[in-house]
Order: C-alpha cells, then structure tokens, then sequence
C-alpha cells in the first residue's frame, strides 16, 4: 500500500517519511534509512525525520553519522531530550566520554526524572572518568618517583620516603576531594623548591 502511495505521489516527502518510520519500527534499519533520507532531500526541515533517521543509524551502529542528525536536531531545538540521548549515546559508544559530558549535563538539568539508559551510561562514564584521573596520577607519581630516585642526596632520600608514606595516599584521595590535592600540589612544589636551593649550594 506505501509503496502504491508513493509511486502516486512521487515527490511527496510525507510518503516517505511515513514509510521511513513504518520500516523502523519494524526494525529493517538500513530501509528506513534509505526512505528518511529521500524525504529529507525533499525536506530537510523537519526534525522527527532526522530523529528517526539519527535512531537507525545508531541502530545500525553509524555513530558518527547518527551524531550529525542529532547535533542538526539539537542546533534547532537545544533541549530535545531525544536528540541529547541520542548524542549520548553515540560519543559513548565511540567511547568520547569528555564530548559526553556537557550533553550529559544538559539531559540531566533538563530531565530530572532521568532515563535508564543514560543513567547506566552516565555511571560508566564517571567511572572512565575516575579511571582516567587515576591513571594521570599513576603517571605522575612514577614520573616523579624516576626523577627522585636518579638523586642520591639525603634529602633525595628523605622525599622517596615522605612521598611513599604520605603525598602518595593523599594524590589518590584527591582524585575525590579536589581541596586536598590543591595541599598536595603545595606540598610538592614546596619540596622542589628545597631541593633545587639544596643542590644550588652543592654547586
């Protein structure tokens, strides 16, 4: 029948757009997508085509090409929850957690009852997010760690000591309370400063 309505009204993008979201729901993907992006070549300003396309695409795994519909949905229309989800959905599974973030922010200010799917998805991107800042951390200790131990002076070894026993539990506290880290970095600075006036008078 939609395809009888379509070669009488050949041209008429509400045909297509009606079989687009006919073929969606009936789960056959790469169709819809074909049919949506007929109608929206003969009218690129509705935004339930693009949203409807943008969802197949991700269906179908596209995600940069489902994140292009959402973004054009979202120029328009910035509080679409649809299109938020939608972008949420894409950068996490292209595994763009920073991206994420201000589309994560806006869906949760702008949907206080919140959506399973985006609140798992906000769980796992808080805790890529943690992991990140401890892998930083990890870095930064052995970057040091290499630096200090290449010293062979007293006070060398007294920050291997102090820095083993105490600023390395308080770098790793700080990933959750960013005041301490703020201490932290004074502390180290303040134990460069010793150090470099200490091998200046070596000189």
């Amino acid at each position: 029948m939609v395809q009888d309505a379509e070669k009488i009204f050949n041209g008429d993008y509400f045909i297509y757009k009606i079989k687009g979201i006919s073929l969606y729901f009936l789960h056959n993907y790469d169709q819809a997508i074909e049919a949506l992006s007929k109608a929206l070549s003969l009218n690129d300003n509705d935004l339930e085509i693009l949203l409807y396309r943008g969802n197949a695409y991700l269906k179908c795994g596209q995600y940069k090409k489902a994140s292009i519909d959402f973004k054009i949905v979202l120029k328009k229309e910035k509080d679409n929850l649809e299109a938020l989800k939608g972008m949420i959905m894409c950068l996490c599974s292209m595994k763009k957690y920073g991206l994420a973030d201000k589309y994560f922010r806006s869906f949760i200010e702008k949907s206080p009852v919140g959506d399973i799917q985006v609140n798992i998805l906000f769980e796992k991107y808080e805790n890529e997010r943690l992991r990140g800042r401890l892998r930083k951390v990890i870095k930064y200790v052995k970057d040091v760690n290499y630096k200090i131990s290449t010293e062979h002076s007293i006070l060398s070894n007294i920050l291997v000591f102090v820095y083993c026993t105490v600023l390395i539990p308080i770098l790793v506290i700080s990933i959750f309370m960013p005041f301490l880290g703020l201490i932290f970095a004074g502390i180290i600075i303040a134990f460069y400063i010793i150090k470099y006036q200490s091998n200046k008078k070596n000189y």
